[in-house]
């Protein structure tokens, strides 16, 4: 299976024992930071039923474009 391009950037900003956490997060799955976060995002919508597959959506990087009113990312 193909990985989807990783081409937005998002600062995030959290609280110490937020970051702690995701350090703790990460090292326990032996995986980035970055990638727990993304794995976080996925899991919550997915659970809320939000989530559209990579196949499903129609931009190809224009973030703005192509979502039906609410769902820009």
């Amino acid at each position: 299976m193909l990985r989807p391009k990783r081409d937005s950037d998002f600062r995030l900003i959290m609280t110490a024992a937020e970051k702690a956490a995701l350090v703790r997060l990460a090292e326990n799955d032996g995986s980035s930071q970055a990638g727990v976060v993304r794995r976080l995002v996925r899991q919550a919508a997915k659970r809320a039923d939000l989530w559209l597959d990579d196949e499903s959506l129609s931009y190809r990087g224009r973030p703005d474009s192509d979502y039906p009113a609410g769902t820009e990312l």
